[in-house]
């Protein structure tokens, strides 16, 4: 018999289930003809493959809310934004958008996001931010210069892992 945190799986030879990324305790019993019985305990570690995508954006819905995102200042959806006719985010004057997401059970933790800084004046900028205490804020990439194009960026965040990432985006403008 198969068993998984105390519920039954199964009582074929062989079983076939599959796992969501985690660890998991599993554990056989086997009982032979003279109804001695045996079990062995196993923990499975399903590691993550590949680029998994811990948590889109959620700009669809219209609404920062509903997304899981947190905003302080002016902050407006756009719809489409330009960027490949993605929804977006539009900062104005002082405005702060963050949200926190848990990265337990991942490794090699990455930040993607497209971005362009086209209405920026000289000393305005947007900071891309990460922080797992949301205290001490690490920059994602260094403030970016007015840009009139649409900049992708991919950035590996080392010591991102088993914790609630924050990410947030401000500007000073």
């Amino acid at each position: 018999e198969w068993s998984e945190g105390g519920t039954r799986l199964g009582t074929s030879a062989t079983l076939t289930r599959d796992f969501t990324v985690g660890a998991h305790l599993v554990t056989l019993t086997v009982t032979d003809n003279g109804l001695a019985t045996g079990t062995d305990n196993v923990t499975i570690t399903v590691e993550p493959q590949g680029p998994v995508t811990i948590f889109p954006d959620g700009f669809e819905s219209g609404d920062f809310a509903a997304g899981g995102w947190t905003t302080d200042g002016s902050a407006l959806i756009k719809e489409p934004a330009a960027y490949e006719g993605t929804y977006g985010a539009q900062l104005g004057g002082t405005t702060t958008i963050s949200k926190t997401v848990s990265t337990v059970g991942y490794t090699d933790i990455h930040v993607a996001y497209a971005r362009k800084t086209k209405g920026l004046d000289s000393g305005e900028e947007l900071h891309a931010e990460w922080s797992t205490n949301g205290t001490d804020w690490e920059d994602i990439e260094e403030p970016p210069t007015r840009d009139t194009a649409w900049a992708y960026q991919d950035v590996s965040l080392p010591g991102a892992e088993g914790a609630d990432l924050q990410i947030r985006f401000r500007t000073g403008a």
